[in-house]
C-alpha cells in the first residue's frame, strides 16, 4: 500500500490463481481462492493492469472510470490486449494544435520524422554505432538492449519479459499523454491508426528504460528482481519485477513531460502558430 497521499499503480495477477474484482463503496475489493480478501481505497490507485486470469464486476469497471483511472487487460504472457481509459475529456492547447497539424497532408511523415530524430537522440546518448539504424528498428533496439542487460534467462522468460516490457511502457504512455490532456482521438479511437500518440511514446519510454538498464545500477536492480521472481514455483516475470519498473515511474512522468512539450513546439513551429504555452493547469499534469 502506497504511503499516505501518495498514488499506486495496481497490478491484478491472475495467471496462476483466477482473480475476482468488485467494488465495495470507495474501494476494489480483491478476491482470490485460499486467501483473504484484499481492499485498495481507488484513491490511492494511479493505474490497474490485470493480467491472466481476472473477473471483474462491471460496477468495479465504472467506478474506476468515473474515477479516471485506466485498465491496462494483458493476457497470461505479457501481452497487452485491451486499455479501457476514462471517458471524461477536456479541451486542452495540445489538443487543439493536434487537430490542426492534423489538417496537413503530410502530417503523418513529419510525425514519423520527430519519432525518429527522438530516438535517434537516445541512441546517440547510448553511443551506439548507426543511430538512424536504432531509429528505424524502434521498439526491437530498445529492448534488445533491455533483454541483454536482464542476463542468462531461458528463451519462454526472455519472451515474456519482453512482453511486458512493451505492455508497461504502452500503458504508462497512455496514462502520461491522457494526464497532459491529448484527447482520445490522438490515443487510438479514431479509426486512422496514425493518429495515436501512444506507440510513438511508447518506444520512447523503452529507450528511456533502456538507458537505465544499461547503467551499473539499473542492471543491478533488473537482474535482482528476476533473480528474485525465479525463485517461484513457476519462473516468469512476476511481482519483484513489477515494483522494479514502478520505481521509475516518477522519473519517467518528469521525463515524458518534456518529451510532450517538445513535440508541442515542434507542431506550433510546423503549424506557423504562435506559442502560447501549456497553461498552469497542464503544467501540473
Amino acid at each position: 500500500m502506497p504511503a499516505p497521499g501518495t498514488r499506486a499503480h495496481l497490478v491484478l495477477d491472475g495467471t496462476e490463481k483466477r482473480c475476482d474484482v468488485y467494488r465495495e463503496s470507495a474501494a476494489l475489493r480483491i478476491s482470490t481462492p485460499d486467501q483473504a480478501d484484499r481492499l485498495h481505497p481507488m484513491n490511492r490507485i494511479d493505474q490497474v493492469t490485470a493480467r491472466g486470469d481476472v473477473w471483474w464486476q462491471s460496477e468495479a469497471l465504472a467506478a474506476l472510470g468515473q474515477a479516471g483511472i485506466a485498465v491496462g487487460i494483458l493476457d497470461g504472457e505479457g501481452r497487452i490486449k485491451a486499455l479501457l481509459m476514462p471517458c471524461n475529456t477536456r479541451r486542452t492547447s495540445l489538443a487543439s494544435t493536434l487537430d490542426r497539424f492534423a489538417d496537413q497532408q503530410d502530417w503523418p511523415d513529419r510525425l514519423e520524422d520527430w519519432r525518429r530524430a527522438e530516438i535517434s537522440r537516445h541512441a546517440r546518448a547510448l553511443r551506439l554505432p548507426d543511430p538512424a539504424l536504432a531509429a528505424r528498428m524502434g521498439w526491437s533496439a530498445a529492448q534488445t538492449m533491455i533483454l541483454r542487460a536482464a542476463g542468462p534467462l531461458s528463451r519462454a522468460r526472455r519472451q515474456r519479459l519482453e512482453n511486458e516490457m512493451r505492455s508497461f511502457a504502452l500503458l504508462l504512455a497512455q496514462r502520461f499523454l491522457r494526464e497532459g490532456g491529448c484527447p482520445a482521438r490522438w490515443l487510438g479511437s479514431d479509426p486512422d491508426p496514425d493518429r495515436n500518440l501512444a506507440p510513438l511514446f511508447a518506444q520512447i519510454i523503452l529507450w528511456r528504460l533502456a538507458r537505465r538498464a544499461t547503467t551499473s545500477q539499473g542492471r543491478k536492480a533488473l537482474q535482482k528482481a528476476l533473480r528474485k521472481d525465479g525463485l517461484k514455483p513457476r519462473p516468469v516475470t512476476g511481482p519483484a519485477l513489477a515494483r522494479a519498473v514502478e520505481a521509475t515511474v516518477p522519473a519517467l512522468r518528469r521525463s515524458l513531460v518534456r518529451d510532450v512539450m517538445r513535440l508541442y513546439r515542434h507542431l506550433l513551429e510546423l503549424t506557423h502558430q504562435h506559442q502560447p504555452g501549456f497553461s498552469k493547469q497542464e503544467r501540473r499534469q
